[in-house]
């Protein structure tokens, strides 16, 4: 490899990444923010009608079911969870 396509791939590499959520209520958004941008999820889990799709879509399985007991009891729980460290942003939910 050549010298020069080395110092590409570092700088390729040293990319900064920081990841946010703001929750008000049901509404949670998330940013993630990068040297080439931000890139946002919204989500109002009251919005939400537990068909699982974005579950199973996910390409890095971010995303799985929520408490199921307890929002079949109706409690305020979210029908959807994520991990931010597993999420790309990828928009697909």
């Amino acid at each position: 490899m050549s010298e020069e396509l080395e110092e590409e791939c570092a700088v390729e590499q040293s990319l900064s990444v920081e990841k946010e959520m703001d929750v008000e209520g049901s509404h949670i958004m998330y940013r993630q923010k990068t040297d080439k941008g931000t890139r946002t999820l919204d989500y109002d889990y009251k919005r939400c009608i537990g068909c699982g799709l974005c579950v199973r879509i996910c390409p890095t399985e971010a995303l799985e079911a929520g408490p199921i007991h307890e929002i079949a009891t109706g409690m305020d729980a979210p029908p959807v969870m994520l991990d931010l460290d597993k999420c790309t942003f990828c928009s697909m939910c």
